[in-house]
């Protein structure tokens, strides 16, 4: 959908489907898959070690946004919603909807 009076000249859209958090990302996980879970809340130190090159960059952004929660994408003035392009009644394929297309298998 074409919406120029809206978007130009160059503005930002936020382009999500869903919020959510790390522990309803497991729960959905759990669901498609019927394996458990379990979350277990680390320091950014622990997470780093955990999964070395690209930990202490994950868990720092991870932090950043549990710390300014919807300040996170206010750096242009204003982000444009798929209330303001006319979407906001529009079916969107959830996290849950993806994971369950998925071949687990593979992995687990």
């Amino acid at each position: 959908m074409k919406k120029p009076e809206v978007t130009l000249p160059g503005r930002f859209v936020l382009a999500s489907s869903e919020d959510t958090t790390s522990i309803k990302l497991l729960e959905d996980w759990s669901d498609v898959t019927g394996k458990p879970f379990k979350y277990v809340q680390i320091s950014l130190e622990e997470y780093s070690a955990i999964w070395p090159g690209w930990g202490l960059e994950a868990g720092a952004m991870m932090a950043m946004w549990n710390e300014l929660r919807e300040k996170s994408w206010s750096g242009e003035d204003p982000i444009i919603t798929k209330e303001e392009l006319g979407l906001a009644g529009t079916k969107f394929a959830t996290v849950k909807d993806t994971y369950a297309t998925m071949d687990w298998n593979a992995l687990l």
